[in-house]
């Protein structure tokens, strides 16, 4: 009987064993589909591939702060129905490693979709490259392929490479900031929310909005959602990071109690920066920023801002003083801008007939560049080409702007400038596409790797752009001029006395829009309450959010308006440019740039509505990438089915007609010119004798 007992008591151990062991399998499983992420490199626009041999490049970039689990590349493509498919085939490359081929032409498919898998061990940190080169061929023919406009594959912008990762451990250092509180994830890149007091001072939002505008400089090419709420609105806390900004005295004791007595005597004359795990969910983290300083509270946001000096915090905490020196240096601003300063290594393009390679400038949205602007590029290519044949074509926004043959005498070392032309040179952008045509010699072509020919594009090419600053106060040109050069541009944030949360997510989501341009956290910026703005009116640029109710500035400024409201402020005025039905008009918004009423050298962006609901309209267009190209000129009406109303007023409009008619006088060509001075001529010629004619016959 003891015997059986002992083996039911070791069967019953085992089984519990199992099942625990089954359960921590199935625990620790879940957690890590839970933690595990991934994000999507999608391919900005389709693209072409003709003849025999073609290779497109594209670039991803990976963060710091991941463990790469796993990645592929999604390849979308349409092929020609003319490949054969026995000598057709196409290559994926990973920073010059292949890592798979298919052959082309056993399927004819419309967006025919491949995954290649990429081994974790070939993706580096920061940019990565992949290249995908295909081998076409659709007769027997030597070198008819590649004049055959049916030998082609399109590889479509719907491509794109996945990656799945999870965050590394953050390590409680102010270095890693601002991760975790923004992470490079696919749909919300801000992972925290910043929560201010109840009752904030105009230096406690001044220092939450120069966070948010630092999210959107490390985020550029992406919408940045941020939620900023007072404190007794900031239900979220338990469940996410947090960045509180205040002062000590209006601080929750369950934060205050975080600090050392060394950080609590400090925060008296200077500002506090800390990282601790949150009072409201230890797996969570919570930024501190705090002072009674207000001057000081406003110097710490600014230290968050600094890219270099963060990433010398090696602990948890700093005290920010008066000694403290959290500027960044000025950037020298120099004319020509190289390929290696833009990020670019020197380029090598192997292959014969149609290679290209593309580069990209931002250029600042304060600049107006002038006529004299060029690329130089320094190039070298191999000399068995046919250099009767063999082009290098530039483009500018997929704009051919110049081409010129190659030649052998040039091929060690051949420089091409190529003037900017007026219709392209004031983009906000620059994608500089450099084609190299290199045509072969023999008319019996040889397709073997080490005879093909190829071009070299070194870095140490430039873009020449001299500028002056001041273009158009127009939808089209913003955030100009609230950034100028990568810092703020004496720009104040005017907001309602009594601000809801609502409305400081508002605030908070345009600032992190226009931090895309913030490259230094120079300049000079603030957050002001109307009531402060109108005792002391700044003399800098404005941007003023809410209604005639909440905000007294927006009526202050009705009369500077071009769509104003009417003298109740219950809804907006018909003018010349737009007729509006008075329902209709008590339920849009309107967002308006106009000169400030406080210093005739400065701009206002003005964001109002008759209800305060409506703002929500308005503020959507000026947070996100996409809706905000769909702003043109200087004033627009959004109502609340999503339509949209362009208008522009003022001496841009009537600049635009008398050049139109100064043009049309400029423009008639010279025979007319001399048809019409001739007529002039005869016309005073018959006057005078007809005068001269009636004297004469008055005097007999």
């Amino acid at each position: 009987m003891k015997k059986i007992l002992c083996i039911l008591l070791v069967f019953i151990l085992t089984l519990s064993l199992m099942i625990s062991s089954s359960n921590l399998v199935k625990a620790d499983n879940l957690n890590n589909s839970i933690n595990k992420k991934s994000k999507n490199y999608r391919f900005e626009k389709d693209w072409t591939g003709s003849g025999v041999l073609a290779t497109k490049a594209f670039f991803f970039d990976v963060s710091n702060n991941w463990t790469i689990e796993g990645s592929y590349i999604n390849l979308v493509f349409t092929e020609s129905e003319l490949l054969e498919n026995k000598n057709s085939t196409l290559t994926v490359l990973i920073n010059d490693t292949p890592i798979g081929s298919i052959r082309l032409g056993d399927k004819k498919e419309y967006k025919r979709t491949v995954k290649i898998p990429i081994s974790k061990d070939k993706i580096k940190e920061g940019f990565n490259e992949i290249k995908i080169k295909t081998y076409k061929r659709i007769s027997e023919k030597p070198c008819i392929d590649d004049v055959n406009t049916g030998n082609w594959i399109v590889i479509h912008k719907e491509s794109y490479v996945h990656i799945d990762f999870k965050d590394i451990e953050d390590s409680i250092a102010l270095k890693d900031f601002p991760f975790p509180y923004m992470k490079e994830s696919d749909e919300l890149p801000v992972n925290s929310i910043m929560v201010v007091p109840d009752n904030s001072s105009s230096s406690e939002i001044t220092t939450a909005m120069m966070i948010c505008a630092n999210f959107g400089s490390k985020r550029k090419y992406e919408n940045i959602n941020t939620k900023v709420y007072k404190f007794s609105d900031a239900a979220e806390k338990s469940s996410t990071n947090i960045v509180f900004v205040g002062q000590e005295k209006k601080c929750p004791k369950e934060i205050i109690n975080l600090l050392s007595s060394e950080e609590l005597q400090n925060i008296k004359n200077s500002a506090v920066i800390k990282e601790v795990q949150s009072p409201y969910n230890k797996e969570k983290k919570i930024l501190i920023v705090v002072s009674k300083d207000e001057s000081k509270l406003i110097k710490a946001g600014e230290l968050l801002s600094s890219k270099d000096l963060m990433k010398q915090i090696n602990g948890n905490s700093i005290i920010v003083d008066k000694d403290l020196n959290v500027k960044d240096p000025s950037k020298t601003e120099v004319e020509n801008i190289s390929f290696s300063r833009l990020g670019y290594n020197n380029v090598l393009l192997p292959g014969a007939f149609r290679q290209e390679s593309n580069f990209t400038v931002t250029i600042p949205k304060n600049r107006l560049v002038n006529k004299a602007a060029n690329i130089v590029l320094k190039t070298r290519y191999s000399k068995n080409l046919d250099f009767d044949r063999s082009l290098l074509t530039v483009y500018v926004n997929d704009t051919p702007i110049a081409s010129k043959k190659l030649s052998a005498n040039s091929a060690d070392n051949d420089t091409f400038q190529v003037s900017i032309p007026e219709d392209v040179r004031n983009s906000s952008y620059y994608d500089i596409k450099v084609a190299f045509d290199l045509q072969l010699k023999d008319v019996f072509c040889s397709f073997r790797e080490e005879d093909n020919p190829w071009a070299y594009i070194s870095s140490e090419s430039y873009v020449h752009l001299p500028y002056k600053e001041g273009r158009d106060f127009i939808f089209e040109n913003y955030p100009n001029p609230f950034v100028a050069e990568g810092k703020f541009n004496d720009f104040t944030m005017i907001l309602p006395d009594k601000f809801s949360s609502e409305q400081l997510t508002w605030a908070g989501s345009i600032a992190a829009h226009i931090g895309h341009d913030v490259d230094l956290n120079g300049g000079s910026f603030k957050v002001l309450a109307a009531s402060e703005a109108l005792k002391n009116p700044p003399k800098g640029n404005l941007l003023v959010l809410g209604t005639p109710k909440n905000n007294e500035v927006v009526e202050k400024f009705n009369k500077n308006m071009y769509v104003k409201f009417n003298k109740d402020f219950t809804a907006f005025q018909s003018n010349e440019k737009v007729n509006l039905l008075p329902s209709y008009a008590s339920q849009i918004a309107t967002i308006q740039l106009i000169q400030s009423p406080f210093n005739s050298n400065s701009k206002v962006m003005l964001i109002t509505s008759v209800n305060e609901k409506d703002l929500g309209l308005a503020q959507r267009y000026l947070k996100d990438l996409n809706l905000i190209r769909s702003l043109k000129g200087n004033s627009v009406i959004i109502d609340r089915m999503g339509n949209l109303k362009n208008l522009t007023y003022g001496e841009k409009e009537d600049n635009a007609i008398n050049k139109f008619s100064l043009s049309r006088i400029t423009n008639i060509s010279a025979g007319t010119k001399s048809l019409i001075i001739f007529l002039v001529v005869v016309m005073l010629f018959t006057v005078t004798a007809a005068i001269m004619y009636i004297k004469k016959y008055k005097k007999q």
